[in-house]
């Protein structure tokens, strides 16, 4: 039996393989010992048994199943290069497979090597064995989806012209044989083209069969628009059509989604653990946590958990051509997207989120924070390790290091190291959320503006002592344009509810306050009728507060205007911050400064109320 190439099929199940002999041990049962009877582990001729064309096997379903068995106890920055390998070799094989299809047997004949396949790409491995080849992966310019390029996407795009490229590489090689003109001397004027297109196919068939085995690249299926994959994938893998089922408000979906690409495995008493039970214990509070003194109206506050309600959104990649202070350019260049906990598992899961920082921006009031709190409570500790770094309350000058420390202290209650925390993780994927860059500029002024870049060097930094980190900042969108962002940053813009949101949310509000006694339930279209007042999270809870506060008007008054109740909010917002700081003011604003916000909104500086309170509050300040 000759020597299985290492991009074959089974090429691909080894790499996914390689750090685990129990897997390969239990598959060994099921043929019978027939693998580590016949020698070493990962022998050369043995490991012909689980080719997938191998009457040994009935089925790739089988050899499938038994990867997925073997990569829920993989977990961290492994599992991400070795799933990144896997898609590699599924894609470089696909070329050759349909080379074969248009020369026949007479392809197999020619015994190209592995080492030639690497040098028609470019590279050079290391060693003459597979595990010194390995690392030359990693060289491959192969275009892998993401969260900003899902699976459909990237193979219209760019994996396509790099189908094309390598199919041009491979027969300029091909060309140089002694046996080309023979082989060559029945193919038409385009069949250069037609491998091209067979490519797409194999890798279509390659994808879906790992798809169904390998979490990671079912969730790369349902970034962007419909792929006609989608179905094929759920139907062929149960724990991903399960998790895709879960409700999507409140992150649960998100969670299951990487909880199916990591350890099964809990943590111990470790500061990984004691993060988790700190960021786990947001979903139970209030949306809006402060004294009921300060905030004297007769309801209750929905839970994190129950109230928050996962925005749609925008992403785009920054380049020298992106203004993403721009609400005209998200408009122009954008469509606004669904499953944000999708995205967000798909650029989690992928190796270039420890490349660069992502950005999410947002209005005030859209709820920047609030997703960064869900976020953190949501990913699965058993594969990664948050800390949740609220730039506003650690020093600006600090460098981002030290920030982390700041935050880690706050939380943890003890002083610890970022680096012993690092390696503590080291077989989780570690993230770090730095909530409101926007209040660096505020706090330091342009002194922040290559804050982004920081990120990125520090970043590297990690990543070149074997410590990769994923890092996601927060920002006020029209601050955004103060900062230095490097390109290929991805960036999310937050997007305000549209109307199904805002009801879910109602519904939350509503259920939290059936027992509160005479609690005046709302309306949707009392809410509806206000127009995009309700549509970012901040204003629609103080409308929720404002209507269920008894010496308010009711939002359903036909004779209320927008621009009355507009200011009705605003003074009950001064009201309430103040409360609390000494007697209630009957105007909690200065004169000065609600004539400044008067001419604010004349000139229609402020885009929305909620960046209108905001500045409020900072002018007070």
């Amino acid at each position: 039996m000759s020597r299985p190439e290492l991009f074959t099929y089974t090429g691909a199940l080894r790499v996914l393989g390689k750090y685990e002999r129990p897997w390969l041990e239990k598959f060994d049962m099921a043929l019978g010992g027939a693998i580590l009877a016949g020698g070493a582990l990962g022998g050369a001729d043995v490991l012909g048994l689980i080719d997938p064309k191998n009457e040994a096997m009935s089925s790739l379903r089988k050899v499938l199943d038994g990867v997925s068995a073997k990569m829920t106890g993989l977990s961290g920055v492994h599992r991400q290069e070795l799933v990144s390998a896997a898609h590699t070799v599924i894609a470089v094989n696909s070329v050759f497979d349909a080379f074969r299809d248009q020369l026949g047997p007479a392809f197999d004949r020619l015994d190209i090597t592995d080492r030639e396949k690497f040098r028609m790409l470019g590279v050079e491995p290391a060693g003459k064995n597979e595990a010194s080849a390995l690392p030359a992966l990693a060289e491959l310019d192969v275009p892998a989806p993401d969260a900003t390029r899902g699976f459909q996407q990237n193979l219209e795009g760019p994996l396509k012209h790099f189908f094309s490229r390598t199919a041009a590489a491979v027969a300029d090689f091909l060309s140089g044989l002694a046996q080309w003109p023979a082989l060559s001397a029945g193919l038409d004027h385009g069949w250069l083209s037609t491998v091209a297109g067979g490519s797409v196919e194999h890798y279509e068939h390659h994808y879906l069969g790992l798809a169904s085995a390998i979490p990671e690249f079912g969730v790369w299926t349902f970034i962007g628009e419909h792929s006609a994959t989608r179905a094929a994938v759920e139907a062929g893998n149960a724990q991903l059509a399960r998790a895709l089922a879960a409700q999507a408000e409140s992150l649960e979906r998100f969670a299951l989604l990487l909880s199916a690409t990591s350890s099964r495995s809990q943590p111990d008493r470790s500061y990984r653990a004691k993060l988790e039970r700190a960021a786990t214990a947001t979903l139970a509070k209030p949306l809006l946590r402060t004294d009921q003194d300060t905030h004297p109206v007769n309801a209750r506050f929905p839970s994190v958990e129950r109230g928050f309600v996962a925005p749609r959104y925008r992403v785009a990649v920054h380049d020298e051509e992106a203004v993403p202070s721009s609400e005209e350019w998200w408009s122009s260049h954008t469509a606004v997207e669904e499953d944000i906990d999708a995205f967000l598992a798909a650029h989690l899961s992928s190796p270039t989120s420890t490349d660069r920082p992502s950005l999410v921006l947002g209005h005030p009031g859209a709820g920047k924070s609030l997703l960064m709190e869900v976020l953190a409570a949501r990913l699965p500790a058993s594969g990664y390790t948050v800390v949740n770094v609220q730039l506003r309350k650690v020093n600006a000058d600090d460098a981002v290091r030290a920030q982390i420390e700041t935050a880690l202290t706050d939380v943890l209650a003890e002083k610890v190291d970022w680096g012993r925390l690092a390696d503590e993780c080291d077989d989780s994927i570690r993230v770090v959320l730095l909530d409101g860059f926007d209040e660096l500029v505020q706090a330091s002024g342009v002194t922040q503006s290559n804050y982004i870049k920081q990120v990125r060097d520090f970043q590297q930094g990690e990543a070149a002592v074997g410590r990769p980190v994923a890092v996601v900042i927060t920002s006020r969108t029209l601050v955004v344009d103060r900062a230095r962002i490097p390109h290929g940053v991805p960036i999310v813009k937050l997007e305000e509810f549209d109307n199904p949101r805002i009801g879910k949310w109602l519904d939350a509000w509503n259920t939290a306050n059936t027992a509160t006694p005479d609690f005046r339930p709302l309306a949707l279209e009392d809410l509806l009728r206000h127009g995009d007042l309700a549509r970012q999270p901040l204003i629609l809870l103080m409308l929720a507060i404002y209507a269920a506060d008894a010496e308010s008007g009711r939002l359903d008054d036909e004779n209320l205007s927008q621009a009355e109740l507009y200011e009705r909010l605003i003074d009950s917002f001064v009201v309430r911050q103040a409360r609390g700081r000494g007697p209630p003011p009957r105007r909690a604003f200065s004169a000065s400064s609600r004539t400044t916000f008067a001419a604010h909104k004349v000139v229609g500086t402020f885009p929305d109320l909620a960046s209108a309170l905001d500045a409020l509050r900072r002018m007070e300040a």
